[in-house]
């Protein structure tokens, strides 16, 4: 991944970061940061505006909306074993709509990771009071808090 722009040159799609194509994410982040490019250098172009600060706009957009994806799919591509919070985590989503929503949210890239990182999300990922004990929790009854053992 490099800056997506610099003063006075912008990059869009592979130009600016190679992705393991595995997820096939290539040609629709193409599109993605080249439509990004004009929204945030349109008026400066088209009104004589400072181009580079539009560039840095653009850089910025790029980073904060691709970056985290980028450096995920990064990590998966390493051909690491799953974490045990991303088992946790996908198992939970097989049983309860809401922690399938969020997965989805991320899986599709609509959201960064930080989506599941949610702190309303980790009562239902740790819902299943079977899943609690594997994971050597117990609840306490009267403020159904969480607590490791």
């Amino acid at each position: 991944m490099r800056p997506a722009a610099r003063p006075g040159v912008a990059f869009v799609g592979d130009a600016a970061l190679a992705t393991d194509p595995l997820f096939g994410v290539g040609c629709g982040w193409a599109f993605q940061s080249a439509e990004w490019l004009v929204d945030e250098t349109r008026s400066a172009l088209l009104d004589h505006g400072d181009l580079d600060v539009a560039l840095e706009r653009y850089r910025r957009a790029f980073r904060r909306r691709l970056g985290p994806h980028h450096m995920q799919i990064a990590d998966y591509s390493t051909g690491r074993p799953m974490r045990l919070n991303e088992r946790i985590t996908f198992r939970a989503a097989a049983k309860d709509p809401v922690v399938a929503a969020a997965v989805e949210e991320f899986a599709t890239r609509r959201s960064t990771i930080l989506r599941l990182l949610d702190p309303r999300l980790l009562p239902r990922v740790l819902g299943s009071d079977r899943l609690a004990q594997s994971l050597g929790w117990r609840e306490r009854r009267r403020s159904r808090q969480l607590l490791p053992r």
